[in-house]
């Protein structure tokens, strides 16, 4: 698990899961908030009901809000309870106060019917004279500031000044016979303007009015609504209710009565001064009801007081000026299926969604937190070790890093201040887009999160911020200073002598003067540059001669002859280096000659009473000894004698190795030939340790240029160390496989001991898989198959993983001709028939060597009880 959560593939994992808990969020938000808008904050409550709800409390509200102004429009449009169309309006007092009286009190009248005809209709040939007409006089000697004069033919002048002036053509006539424009001219001492607002503003709130009394009427029928009020004014015992069967106070009482029974309602008395509420209802949400009532819907003090509600309702036509009682409420049985019905349904339908969606955007915040913390403690790292690996992004400026997911952090609290915003217009599309932009905007934001976090755990967090590289370059240039003034001072003086030079040219009073310094400058600034310049060609010079010492040429020495100053040290300084270095190739070269002929000569030396020791007893097994026990020592003598001469032969063919000390003879091969060769020579090695060999070789023959003798060496030890060391009654698989432009060879098996090491340690001199050395290997097979690859420009490489063990072998394809190719496969074929042949042989010779080994086994288990009997 650790290593998939630290691989690539793991850490997409874990930021798709992230980008999917962003999504609940964001979902679980949006529709969360909207539900609590419309249900509030009864919606967290275990048994919070509609009528607690902020979405009741609103519609009780709006209710409140209807019905005080249908009392109101009761009051202005009705004659004894009914709809009075001609009842006279007085539009300076309706205008002013909104109240109908039925009279002309203060200027003229119109029939409501009249007023809202003409409202539905519109003002036809409305104007906007900004410009009122004053009287005529003689222009001369007569200065107007603040009015338009025009001459006439009899040289007199219009003044026009600056007054609205409101006209427009009248429709319908006032009550009576005179026009409102005649009653203008028969009472001069009115302004035209305001009386023609007058009139504008009571069609307006006439034509709105009655739209809405009877819209308000039709809703809150007693049959059609579950919402009952009930409006007494005390003083003209006059009572407004949309219960039936109310004629007088004391059956309005009754219904009061009945109103405060019910299961939500709101009670105001203003004689007893007594206001009560249902549980759990928002009397602040009631101020602002009635607050809305009488100044439409702008905003004033809600503070819940007796005085504030008081002084609202006294403002309201049908209440002015006396006691009055207030009951409005809502049956919450539900009897008739109207609003507050449906809202109902709506809630207990919307709460279990919101706290599944609270839960679910509680729990995705919850695995959002863990995700991060996974996707820290995994950045910057790999299954394969425990390094921090830095990639190209992580040089960005840290700063630049920082501002990104500042800017980034400002967008997203400003797109989700404009989503909540929006709440109660929220359609689908703009759920998508919020979510579609947060997750784009957190995939941004973990980009930079995840670089920071980089940053800060491979230590570059400073480094890498251009403050950072800021203070580091100040700080280098002063202790640079420190220790080169001559540079500083230089620099100051170049600086000092162009300024001077500047200064001179700026306050020359003749062109000669100019001339001069100018040309005087000209010379200064060459002189300096063509320093300069000499001073990168030799610095080029050096470090050309620096890349070839790199490259091997440890005899080049640079010409210090031109050199001055710093150069000429470093000139110095590299001769010596390039001479150091030459002398430890040197002495290198001849440690590992004097290595080479030392391991040569004490083979040679061994190899002399070595293969006088072979040969004797090669004569002692030829004498047909009886004694078995005498037998037993010669083979034993005969078994360790070759294993100590191949151990020489390979310890000698090790050191010509790995010191590049033998010839190579490179010829176009079939590697599929010499791998059936080696496997056919250790059938037998095989078969003894009961390893099945299962080969995946191509049928076609498959070139490499390579040395063969030293190529089968290397295949010849790779097969040897199966054999000594994989485990027994397991498979050993061969592979070859030719790709593009190479050829790959791997042989992997079961290794027989715990491998706990490394598997570069297997190529070393000297290094077993058997750490306990009771084998009879040499541990140099794998380090010379190794060093003849190399040298035959190919590759190897090992692979351990637990106890597989595996080599994989590559060579660059050799290119050969058809006609070859051709010659090559006859070749294979012949040459499979001859190891069909041999395999043939090598099973009868096998048959009577087991007839053969059966009698030597009788024969030394004699020897040995013998033996023990001694």
């Amino acid at each position: 698990m650790k290593r998939f959560v630290y691989s690539p593939g793991g850490k997409a994992v874990l930021l798709v899961l992230q980008q999917v808990l962003v999504g609940i969020m964001v979902l679980s938000v949006c529709f969360g908030t909207l539900m609590l808008m419309k249900g509030g904050d009864s919606l967290f409550s275990g048994q919070g009901k509609y009528e607690q709800s902020t979405q009741f409390d609103d519609a009780f509200m709006s209710g409140v809000y209807d019905t005080i102004w249908l009392t109101d429009y009761k009051y202005n449009y009705e004659t004894d309870g009914v709809y009075n169309p001609k009842k006279i309006v007085d539009i300076e007092d309706y205008a002013l106060n909104g109240r109908i009286t039925g009279e002309v009190t203060r200027s003229i009248g119109y029939y409501l019917e009249d007023l809202v005809k003409w409202g539905r209709q519109g003002k036809e040939n409305e104007s906007y004279n900004m410009q009122e007409a004053a009287e005529t006089t003689d222009v001369d000697g007569v200065s107007y500031s603040s009015a338009t004069a025009s001459k006439t033919a009899d040289d007199s002048v219009t003044v026009q000044t600056e007054q609205e002036y409101y006209k427009f053509d009248e429709s319908y006539a006032p009550v009576g016979d005179v026009s409102l424009e005649e009653y203008l001219e028969q009472h001069p001492e009115i302004n035209p303007s305001k009386m023609y607002g007058y009139l504008s503003d009571a069609i307006d709130n006439a034509y709105n009015g009655v739209e809405q009394y009877k819209w308000n009427l039709a809703k809150y029928q007693e049959d059609k609504s579950n919402l009952r009020y009930t409006i007494v004014n005390r003083t003209t015992g006059k009572a407004y209710s949309n219960i039936s069967g109310i004629s007088n106070t004391a059956e309005a009482d009754e219904a009061i009565h009945s109103i405060r029974k019910l299961g939500a309602y709101i009670y105001l008395d203003s004689v007893s001064l007594n206001f009560e509420k249902s549980p759990k209802s928002n009397i602040d949400s009631f101020n602002k009801a009635l607050d809305q009532a009488v100044n439409g819907w702008s905003y004033m003090d809600s503070r819940v007081t007796m005085e504030n509600i008081y002084r609202n309702l006294n403002q309201l036509s049908a209440l002015a000026g006396g006691d009055y009682t207030i009951a409005v409420g809502v049956d919450t049985s539900y009897p008739i299926h109207d609003g507050f019905y449906e809202s109902k349904i709506e809630y207990e339908q919307t709460r279990p969604w919101f706290q599944a969606l609270m839960y679910g955007g509680l729990i995705s915040l919850f695995l959002y937190i863990i995700v991060l913390v996974a996707l820290t403690v995994v950045a910057g790292k790999r299954a394969d070790d425990e390094e921090i690996h830095l990639s190209s992004v992580d040089n960005i400026p840290t700063e630049f890093v920082l501002a990104c997911i500042a800017a980034l952090g400002g967008f997203v609290v400003f797109a989700a201040v404009m989503v909540l915003n929006t709440m109660y217009n929220v359609r689908s599309l703009i759920i998508l887009s919020a979510i579609t932009v947060s997750i784009l905007a957190d995939l941004l934001l973990m980009a930079g999160y995840l670089c920071l976090v980089r940053k800060i755990k491979g230590g570059i967090f400073w480094k890498k911020s251009i403050l950072g590289w800021f203070i580091g370059t100040l700080y280098g240039g002063v202790r640079g200073i420190r220790s080169n003034v001559r540079l500083l001072v230089s620099y100051l003086g170049f600086l000092l002598i162009d300024f001077l030079l500047a200064l001179f040219m700026i306050q020359a009073r003749s062109r000669f003067s100019l001339l001069l310094f100018g040309l005087l400058a000209l010379g200064f600034n060459a002189f300096v540059g063509a320093r300069l310049l000499r001073e990168e060609g030799q610095r080029s010079a050096i470090m050309q001669g620096i890349q070839k010492i790199r490259d091997g040429d440890l005899d080049y020495k640079l010409e210090t002859g031109s050199l001055k100053d710093d150069n000429l040290k470093i000139a110095q300084a590299v001769n010596n280096i390039g001479e150091g270095l030459q002398n430890a190739v040197a002495d290198s070269m001849k440690n590992e000659r004097l290595k080479t002929d030392l391991i040569t000569n004490v083979s040679h030396d061994i190899k002399t009473p070595l293969t006088s020791i072979i040969n004797y007893v090669d004569l002692l097994k030829r004498e047909h000894i009886q004694d078995e026990k005498i037998s037993g020592y010669i083979r034993i003598l005969d078994e360790k004698s070759q294993r100590l001469k191949q151990l020489t032969e390979d310890l000698v063919e090790a050191s010509k190795v790995s010191s590049g000390n033998i010839a190579l003879n490179f010829e176009h091969l079939n590697f599929v030939e010499l791998i059936n060769q080696t496997t056919a020579e250790f059938t037998e090695k095989f078969e003894a340790r009961d390893l099945q060999l299962i080969e995946n070789l191509p049928k076609e023959p498959v070139v490499v240029r390579a040395d063969g003798r030293r190529l089968y060496r290397m295949l010849d030890n790779l097969f040897n160390n199966v054999a000594k060391y994989a485990l027994s009654h397991t498979r050993v698989y061969v592979d070859l496989t030719e790709e593009d432009r190479s050829i790959r060879f791997s042989i992997k098996n079961i290794s027989e001991h715990p491998l706990n090491i490394r598997a570069d340690e297997l190529t070393e001199r000297f290094i077993r898989g058997d750490v306990s050395r009771s084998t009879e290997g040499s541990g140099l097979g794998l380090s010379i198959a190794k060093n003849l690859t190399e040298l035959q420009n190919g590759n190897f490489e090992i692979y351990l993983d637990g106890d597989l063990f595996r080599v994989t072998i590559s060579f660059v394809k050799a290119e050969v001709k058809r006609e070859e190719r051709e010659q090559e496969k006859n070749q294979a074929e012949t040459q499979e028939k001859n190891q069909a042949e041999k395999r043939e042989s090598k099973q009868e010779n096998k048959q009577e060597n087991k007839q053969e080994n059966k009698q030597e086994n009788k024969q030394e288990n004699k020897q040995e009880e013998k033996h023990e009997e001694e």
